[in-house]
């Protein structure tokens, strides 16, 4: 079966479904005394590419930086599912006005970078951890 022939077979269905997957904060599950799991999710091509173009400023002569700590907050707050990082409620019980607040209250820098790591590798990137096992082989 060629791979034309195996794409004419698939569900759209399934292949359209974003994937998941529970992620424990070790920290805050100290911190609460029971597991503290969000649920990512990969997100949509569209809103991954604004959120890295957002990332990135023109300097002179066309130079541009990437600042970090957007493209991964931003990353984030879109790819946590549950709980959702823009409910209301949830800001407002933590008396901060943004979900980029909220995620640096809630989160350790090391945590923003893991979680948006793992959200990466649902969005078909190899995680950091992958390059570097793949580069000592």
């Amino acid at each position: 079966m060629n791979t034309l022939d195996k794409l004419m077979k698939m569900d759209v269905q399934k292949i359209s479904e974003r994937p998941t997957k529970p992620y424990e904060v070790k920290r805050l599950s100290r911190i609460t005394g029971e597991p503290f799991v969000l649920t990512l999710q990969s997100i949509p091509v569209d809103l991954y590419a604004d959120i890295q173009e957002d990332a990135i400023s023109l300097k002179k002569a066309d130079v541009q930086s990437i600042n970090i700590h957007t493209l991964q907050s931003r990353t984030v707050i879109e790819g946590v599912k549950d709980p959702c990082l823009k409910d209301k409620e949830l800001l407002k019980k933590f008396g901060v006005h943004t979900p980029g607040d909220l995620i640096n209250t809630l989160f350790l820098p090391g945590e923003i970078s893991d979680i948006a790591a793992e959200i990466s590798a649902l969005c078909g990137y190899d995680s950091q951890k992958d390059i570097d096992e793949e580069i000592k082989n």
